[in-house]
């Protein structure tokens, strides 16, 4: 398939300095974002109704969602559905 040694030096260096790159920019990456790591599962806490704090296996991140039991959204900083009281 490739007989001729050049090219498959060529290959085969292209390969690694496209890997080195990569790995360069991941480590750059992961070193901004250790000032502001992303949150992981069971970091946030919820409030409910009651104001007693709950634990969440989920992130706590910004949006909107929609009450499972009436269908009103609402942003996710809110622990529980403004109209019907249901927690998420």
């Amino acid at each position: 398939m490739l007989e001729n040694p050049y090219l498959l030096i060529g290959l085969v260096s292209a390969s690694l300095i496209l890997n080195l790159i990569t790995l360069v920019l991941v480590i750059v990456s992961m070193k901004k974002n250790k000032a502001n790591p992303a949150p992981t599962i069971g970091q946030g806490k919820l409030e409910t109704a009651t104001n007693t704090p709950i634990e969440t296996k989920q992130p706590v991140v910004e949006g909107i969602v929609f009450c499972r039991n009436c269908g009103t959204q609402f942003e996710t900083t809110h622990p529980v559905c403004p109209s019907c009281k249901t927690a998420r």
